[in-house]
This record gives C-alpha cells, structure tokens and sequence, in this order.
C-alpha cells in the first residue's frame, strides 16, 4: 500500500492466507484492493532467520501484470523487486478489510506466566547445580580414598622390605 503523505513509501500489508492449489505452477486467485481505504492494524517487523533470508522468487506474467511468489519476507529485496521505498515494518489488519483468514493471533502472557517460566528455569539450574556439585563432591572422594590406598599400599611395601 502506498502512503498518501509520502508518495515513494509504501508498506506491505498480511490481507489474509489464501489456499494454493497442488500446481506450482499457477498462482492462486487473489482479490487487490484498488481504492483508498482506512483501516486499523498491529506493525511488526520480521526476523532475520538463520536459515536464511533469501527471497527466492517466481515471476509470473499473468494478463499483462507482473506477479511474484516468494519465499520469504524480506523487505530490502522486495524494494529493490518492486523499485520503490518499502518500509521495514508489515502492517496486519486487525478489523476485516478482507474476506480471507487471518490465523495469527497475538501472543499476550500475563505476569503469573512470566512468574511462572522464571521459578521453571531457576528450579531446572538449582537441580543441575546440585547434579554437578554432586558429581564433583563424589569425583573427589574417589581421588581422595585412592590417593588413601595407593599411599596405605607404598606403606605396606616399606614394611615389607624393611622386614628383609
């Protein structure tokens, strides 16, 4: 969508997920928005994955209109695609602007949850503490009673020679 204050800037808007049928090679039907419209949303921008951030794109002409499929979201490859300033940011509508779905749904933890994944993780490293100080204590044990036999042992071979 472009803005109407900034007439180079535009920004990607999520309409929906659209069905894709079981032939690559032919792009599903996808309605565009053609007048202005004004409507509410939530901004995000996306992650760098570290699989990887490439566009791979598929170019179809269809009835004289240039189309993609792309393979990932990344805003500075799209720009250079499109040859216009897209901002890094993608709106997601949040009131219907279109008929199809929108699965993402914000993900809102409250406080007890963050509480709750806090004392989770310190029980974990207070049982893996113990786990290896125990390792440790039992490590040195069993150098110390070995270190106790082998010196109890030269003893014992000292007694024995000098009884000869």
């Amino acid at each position: 969508m472009r803005d109407t204050e900034k007439a180079n800037q535009r920004y990607l808007v999520e309409l929906g997920f659209v069905a894709g049928g079981l032939d690559r090679q032919t792009l599903p039907s996808v309605s565009t928005l053609l007048e202005p419209v004004t409507f509410s949303g939530r901004l995000y921008k996306k992650m760098d994955s570290p699989l990887g951030s490439e566009l791979y794109t598929e170019r179809f002409d269809i009835d004289s209109t240039l189309q993609y499929r792309i393979q990932h979201l990344n805003t500075a490859q799209i720009s250079e695609l499109v040859g216009a300033e897209l901002s890094a940011w993608v709106v997601q509508p949040t009131d219907t602007l279109t008929d199809y779905p929108h699965p993402w749904k914000p993900v809102s933890m409250n406080s007890a949850k963050h509480f709750g994944y806090s004392f989770q993780w310190f029980t974990m490293a207070a049982v893996f503490a113990f786990v290896v100080s125990m390792a440790f204590w039992r490590s040195s044990l069993y150098r110390s009673r070995a270190s106790q036999r082998k010196s109890n042992l030269s003893s014992k071979k000292n007694l024995a020679s000098k009884r000869k």
